[in-house]
């Protein structure tokens, strides 16, 4: 008889039993702004997610609503635009701490982006962007 998983305790987690699938590949938007190909829109938005068969269902922040996000295929030396739309709710899901700098007058969810694989400029890597579309 197996003992059961405690997400608490990892001996008990069995390894490698999740098939580890890529994320799906997101689709360019039109826009006239912009190159074709080259600007996506993703959503930031609450949904569930296990994290191992054994696990139950967990709230995440995610974008498109999966995580990790969706995969963004671009070719190199191209720029790509990507806008974000928070529609995360306005209520977080774990306690904020208004003593810390910044938290008293800002609102209480509050999003940092930021690319992994990308050759981004500092001013775009974390900071909120313009967009027009």
């Amino acid at each position: 008889m197996t003992s059961p998983v405690n997400p608490s305790d990892p001996n008990s987690i069995p390894k490698f039993v999740d098939e580890l699938r890529k994320p799906p590949v997101a689709i360019p938007k039109i826009c006239s702004d912009y190159p074709k190909n080259s600007y996506y829109e993703l959503k930031m938005k609450e949904a569930e997610h296990r994290f191992h068969k054994d696990f139950p269902k967990s709230t995440i922040w995610g974008y498109d609503g999966i995580c990790p996000g969706p995969t963004i295929e671009a070719p190199k030396d191209k720029t790509t635009y990507v806008k974000y739309l928070n529609n995360l709710p306005t209520k977080h899901f774990f306690p904020v701490d208004y003593t810390l700098h910044s938290a008293v007058d800002s609102p209480e969810v509050r999003t940092v982006v930021h690319l992994h694989g990308a050759n981004v400029d500092w001013e775009s890597d974390g900071h909120g962007s313009r967009s027009y579309c």
